[in-house]
């Protein structure tokens, strides 16, 4: 979990590069010394591991990254929305963003297609209301409207739409790190 600066020797045709120079480009000051906050960018980075396989630059995603981890280092108290938000906008960055807003006729929110829709998909990959409901909060920036007792719930529930939506996705072994610290 650091951002660097390098200059680096690329080889076109070898797997080995040469690191002529690295200089930190931003200095953590809490982020890798609060347990919780590492335990936080731990698990981000364990998603990030099993998502990106790219080899060419991204800047948008690069600055994703960075933006994200920055403000982890810097906020007094994590936002309890922070991981669930995280993923969102993630999804949305890799391409498979979840569309449509929770409503009456729409109450169930379809993990595989990623939309909401009127009635219960034939296979078992859909949230149920209220979880539909509080899923289109958290889609559509209102999460101050999530109860807590959800929260867990749609962490799981995003975890299985990013399993269904990237190849060999599992879920993360740190989110029991996550499960031991948050409890005690």
């Amino acid at each position: 979990m650091s951002i660097l600066d390098l200059e680096v020797y690329h080889h076109e045709y070898r797997n080995l590069h040469r690191i002529k120079e690295l200089s930190p480009a931003y200095v953590f000051s809490s982020l890798l010394f609060d347990p919780l906050k590492s335990s936080v960018g731990l698990f981000m980075m364990e998603v990030l591991n099993k998502c990106l396989k790219e080899e060419e630059a991204n800047e948008k995603m690069f600055l994703f990254i960075s933006e994200k981890l920055q403000v982890l280092d810097r906020v007094e108290k994590i936002p309890s929305d922070f991981l669930l938000n995280f993923l969102v906008d993630l999804s949305s960055l890799l391409g498979f963003s979840p569309h449509g807003v929770y409503n009456d006729e729409d109450s169930y929110f379809d993990l595989q297609e990623g939309v909401f829709t009127n009635n219960v998909s034939l296979h078992p990959y859909s949230l149920h209301p209220p979880t539909s409901e509080f899923f289109s909060f958290l889609i559509n920036s209102e999460s101050n409207l999530i109860p807590s007792h959800a929260r867990r719930k749609l962490l799981d529930s995003l975890l299985q739409y990013y399993q269904l939506h990237v190849p060999n996705f599992s879920s993360p072994k740190s989110l029991k790190v996550l499960d031991e610290i948050f409890h005690s």
